[in-house]
C-alpha cells in the first residue's frame, strides 16, 4: 500500500483564526498532472450575547483560473457548499453538530433552552428551575449558570446517559455539549434557546472537490473561496491533489509514519 503523503499531495489552503465575513481566497493550486483536488474545510461557530440574532454560516466555493496568480479567475457554479447553523439561536438537525455550545448571558429563571441528541433529551423548562440557574435572577452571574448546568448534566441522578453525553466548560459562561465517543452516537444534537441563551456548533466540518476533467478548457488552477455569513469565526483548509501517476514529491509534509500493523500490544 501506497503512503499517505506518496498518493496525495498536501497543502494548507486557509488557515485563520479569527475568519472574515468578507470572502478569503486561497492560492491557486496547479492540477497539471493531477486528476482530482479535494479540499477539506474546519471551522467552529461559538456564540456569543451579541449573535442570539445571527444565522452563523461558513460558505465556500471553488474557483478555477488560467493562471497561479488567478488570472481570469471564474467561480465554479456547482462547487458550492454552507455549512453551520441554518436558524438563529438555534442548531438544526439540518445543521449535523455532534457538539454544540451554549452562552449563558445572565443568571435568571427566563433563561429558557433545550437540547435533544441520542437518547437524551433537557428542557430548562420541564424541571425546577434550582436545578440549573437561580430563579430570582441576578444579571452578570452567567458563569453560575454555567457551572450549575454542567454539574446537572453531567450528574447520572439528573442525566441518565451522562456517561454518553457530556459538558464541560469552554470559558466562563460558555460551555461546549458533546459525546464521549463520536463513532458511538447514531444521531446528531439539536438545540434552542432564547433571548439569554444563545447555541452555536463547533467541529464543523465540510469537503468540497472536484475532478480535473470538469475544470473548463484552458484552467487548469483552482482555489477554494470562504466567508462566514453574520460574523467572522476562525476557519482552516486543506488541500489534497492525486496526482494522475504517484508517488509525488510531498514538500508540504513535515513528518510522516504509518503503522503497517498494530502497536497496541
Amino acid at each position: 500500500m501506497k503512503e499517505f503523503q506518496e498518493s496525495k499531495k498536501i497543502d494548507f489552503a486557509v488557515f485563520d483564526t479569527t475568519g472574515s465575513t468578507a470572502e478569503q481566497v486561497s492560492p491557486y493550486f496547479d492540477m497539471l498532472g493531477y486528476d482530482r483536488i479535494d479540499f477539506l474545510v474546519q471551522g467552529k461557530l461559538v456564540p456569543t450575547a451579541a449573535l442570539s440574532t445571527l444565522v452563523q454560516q461558513y460558505s465556500m466555493r471553488l474557483l478555477q483560473a488560467s493562471g497561479a496568480t488567478g488570472a481570469g479567475s471564474t467561480a465554479i457554479s456547482s462547487a458550492t457548499a454552507v455549512m453551520g447553523r441554518s436558524v438563529k439561536n438555534c442548531v438544526s438537525l439540518a445543521d449535523k453538530a455532534n457538539e454544540i455550545y451554549i452562552q449563558f448571558t445572565t443568571l435568571a429563571s427566563g433563561a429558557t433552552f433545550s437540547i435533544a441528541g441520542y437518547q437524551y433529551s433537557f428542557d430548562s423548562m420541564a424541571i425546577p428551575t434550582s436545578r440549573v440557574m437561580d430563579s430570582t435572577g441576578a444579571t452578570g452571574q452567567a458563569s453560575v449558570a454555567a457551572e450549575a448546568f454542567i454539574t446537572n448534566f453531567n450528574s447520572t441522578a439528573n442525566n441518565p446517559l451522562a456517561t454518553v453525553w457530556k459538558a464541560s466548560s469552554v470559558a466562563s459562561a460558555l460551555v461546549k455539549v458533546g459525546p464521549y465517543n463520536v463513532d458511538a452516537q447514531s444521531t446528531y444534537l439539536t438545540a434552542t434557546g432564547s433571548t439569554l441563551v444563545n447555541m452555536g456548533m463547533g467541529n464543523c466540518i465540510g469537503h468540497l472537490a472536484i475532478d480535473s476533467q470538469f475544470l473548463s478548457d484552458g484552467k487548469r488552477y483552482v482555489a477554494i473561496g470562504i466567508k462566514t455569513t453574520d460574523a467572522a469565526a476562525p476557519i482552516v483548509a486543506v488541500a489534497m491533489r492525486q496526482p494522475i501517476n504517484g508517488p509525488v514529491n510531498n514538500l508540504a509534509v513535515s513528518v510522516s509514519k504509518s503503522m503497517a500493523g498494530s502497536t497496541g500490544k
